[in-house]
């Protein structure tokens, strides 16, 4: 009775209740157009063996794009999930060509786990892996996802767009991006 909304909130009022959370995340639970970037560096722009891992928390399990550097007759690479759940990776070796693998099954539909990608451009092998939640940094508990898909010797084009993250429903805990 001592609260300003004493009176106001009768039975059957929709509430929000929220606890701050002790991990920062990106949350895009209400679009699937929100994302974060990153601006273009010297330092994105691999063009041999890249290894990219993503920490997060997927709510909708159907297509949609991950992590990418992908922009208009500026591509290098972009990393996404299909309407089936399989994972597929395109890169670019001129920046308007887009080769690319397809995980050849797809990630369990866990709650939260780091989704990872590597391609070695010397035999174009892409592998795709799952590991535990919060494992984006580790070198070790990383699980192979499928088989890992032979395209040939290949490069990725340097490009110059930004690193974005998201486009879908979920939460990214962190990503990273390796030479």
């Amino acid at each position: 009775p001592l609260s300003p909304y004493y009176g106001l909130l009768g039975r059957n009022t929709p509430v929000r209740w929220s606890v701050p959370s002790q991990t920062t995340y990106l949350r895009m639970e209400d679009d699937s157009l929100s994302s974060a970037s990153c601006p273009d560096a010297s330092g994105l722009r691999i063009t041999g063996d890249i290894d990219i891992r993503l920490d997060v928390k997927l709510t909708d399990w159907q297509g949609h794009d991950l992590l990418y550097r992908w922009g208009p007759g500026n591509q290098s690479w972009l990393w996404s999930m299909n309407a089936n759940g399989t994972l597929q990776f395109f890169w670019s070796t001129t920046g308007s060509d887009f080769p690319s693998a397809t995980s050849t099954i797809a990630p369990p539909t866990v709650a939260r786990q780091t989704l990872r990608v590597t391609l070695q451009v010397s035999t174009g092998t892409v592998t795709f892996y799952t590991g535990p939640a919060g494992n984006a940094d580790a070198s070790t508990g990383w699980t192979q996802l499928g088989a890992a898909v032979v395209c040939g010797a290949t490069s990725v084009y340097a490009g110059t767009s930004g690193v974005y993250a998201g486009g879908f429903y979920g939460s990214v805990f962190e990503a990273e991006v390796r030479s």
